[in-house]
């Protein structure tokens, strides 16, 4: 089949139904004049829009207050810890090519021997975010998800609301990943159930069947090369699992 690293989608033969981010942006406006005793709440502003204005400290007034404010200026505190950049899902990335998969295989601690080469790739996580964007995708199925580094970053494309699940056989790299997910304000979005693939798929379609639960729009099929065809079939199959626009990479 195609390669993992390219999921091929693959669309159902079904009319298409029409189906159904958030920018924040925060100003902040001081005179160079101005000292903490100074400061004003804007009536015609919420108070988040001048952050110094509702909250007056100090060090939002570090680099404008000028010497001339005298005994306010030199009261002022000497540093503050520049900000931090990354993400979970960077992190979680890191942290998947820096453990020893090998050593954990002899130890015991993971059922298979795991290699580094199986977690998403930068490039795998856009293509997989592209897919999910341009689909309107509201909920992901991913079999076979590693550490859930692909998992993350399909929740990160998705909207509030959204869901991505996770059908995954090893518990030790379901618990590796969590640690990060919990970290990401996308994190909640991801459900996972540890086991075997096939059992849990077939229970999925039993609830989509009943009615129970909203069919997926996207679905990544990356397990064990020996079920992949037995999942593929299962998933064209079952009513209601997928949606009349879903998407199924392999």
């Amino acid at each position: 089949g195609p390669s993992l690293s390219q999921p091929s989608p693959l669309r159902p033969r079904r009319p298409r139904r029409t189906a159904g981010t958030m920018a924040a942006a925060t100003t902040a406006a001081a005179s160079a004049a101005t000292t903490t005793s100074q400061w004003q709440p804007m009536g015609s502003l919420a108070s988040g829009a001048v952050p110094a204005a509702a909250f007056p400290n100090s060090h939002l007034l570090r680099s404008v207050a000028p010497a001339a404010a005298g005994r306010a200026a030199k009261s002022l505190p000497a540093a503050w810890s520049p900000p931090q950049r990354g993400s979970p899902l960077a992190a979680l990335r890191a942290a998947v090519q820096e453990e020893d998969w090998e050593r954990n295989y002899e130890e015991g601690l993971t059922k298979i021997n795991m290699r580094v080469e199986w977690s998403a790739s930068p490039d795998r996580c856009s293509l997989l975010q592209w897919l999910a964007s341009v689909n309107g995708s509201r909920k992901a199925l991913e079999i076979g998800s590693f550490c859930g580094v692909g998992a993350l970053a399909l929740a990160e494309a998705l909207p509030a609301d959204g869901e991505v699940q996770v059908l995954e056989l090893d518990p030790f790299v379901v618990q590796f990943g969590r640690r990060f997910q919990l970290k990401s304000l996308s994190g909640s979005k991801i459900k996972s159930a540890v086991g075997p693939a096939l059992p849990a798929l077939e229970g999925l379609a039993r609830e989509a069947k009943a009615g129970r639960a909203k069919p997926f729009d996207l679905v990544i099929v990356d397990a064990d090369k020996e079920g992949m065809q037995e999942y593929f079939d299962l998933l064209w199959s079952s009513p209601n699992l997928l949606s009349e626009d879903a998407v199924v990479c392999v």
